[in-house]
C-alpha cells in the first residue's frame, strides 16, 4: 500500500499586478519542494481586457546559482486556475513573464505532493 501525503496550501505570490523584469535573486520567496514529487498551484487571476498572461515555472540550480526555465502556462482571461509540476524536491519559482491587456491582478497558492 502506498502512502499519499500532501501540504496544506501556502501562499506563494499574492496580488502582483505586473510582470516579473527579471527571476528573483537567490532564492528568497522561492518554494523548497524538498521530499515532496510535485507541486500544484492555485492561481487567482483577475483584471480587465487580459489578453494574454504567461508564466514560467523557474528551477535554481544551487551549483550554477541560477534560475533555469521550465514549464510554461498561458491564460487568455480571468478565473480560479490549478497548475501541477514535477519538481522532485527542487526549489521552484513561478514567475510572470509576459502580460498582453489593460490591467491584472495575479495570486498563487501552492500545495505539494
Amino acid at each position: 500500500m502506498s502512502r499519499y501525503y500532501q501540504t496544506q496550501p501556502k501562499p506563494h505570490r499574492v496580488n502582483i499586478a505586473q510582470p516579473d523584469t527579471d527571476p528573483p535573486v537567490g532564492t528568497m520567496g522561492a518554494i523548497d519542494t524538498a521530499g515532496y514529487a510535485e507541486c500544484r498551484f492555485d492561481i487567482a487571476l483577475s483584471g480587465q481586457g487580459i489578453q494574454s498572461l504567461k508564466l514560467v515555472l523557474l528551477f535554481y540550480n544551487s551549483r550554477c546559482g541560477g534560475w533555469f526555465a521550465g514549464a510554461e502556462y498561458e491564460f487568455s482571461s480571468a478565473g480560479q486556475f490549478a497548475v501541477s509540476a514535477r519538481t522532485r524536491g527542487a526549489t521552484v519559482f513561478l514567475m510572470i513573464k509576459e502580460f498582453t491587456g489593460t490591467a491584472f491582478e495575479l495570486s498563487a497558492d501552492y500545495a505539494m505532493s
